[in-house]
């Protein structure tokens, strides 16, 4: 899943990204097309964020008659959360 994507994360975990294949850099927070990622907590406010603005582009592309379904899978989340955008 992370394979060749850019992420980041936090530095003491810098490895597990790496070890996935994923090119690891060290960012408040990074947006790959429809991925985000984010280092600490205190990182928060700019990855929620960069989310808002994948939410509302998808949701322009919606209301201009193109849709796709996204699939979310928060961190410990018991299910998927699926939208429709």
């Amino acid at each position: 899943m992370v394979h060749s994507r850019k992420m980041t994360s936090s530095p003491d975990a810098k490895l597990d990204p790496e070890r996935a294949g994923a090119h690891w850099l060290e960012e408040e927070v990074l947006v790959l097309r429809d991925w985000v990622s984010n280092r600490t907590p205190e990182d928060t406010p700019a990855f929620n964020a960069a989310f808002k603005g994948i939410l509302t582009q998808r949701t322009r592309h919606h209301s201009q008659g193109s849709s796709k379904d996204i699939h979310l899978m928060p961190e410990n989340a018991a299910e998927p959360l699926w939208l429709r955008c």
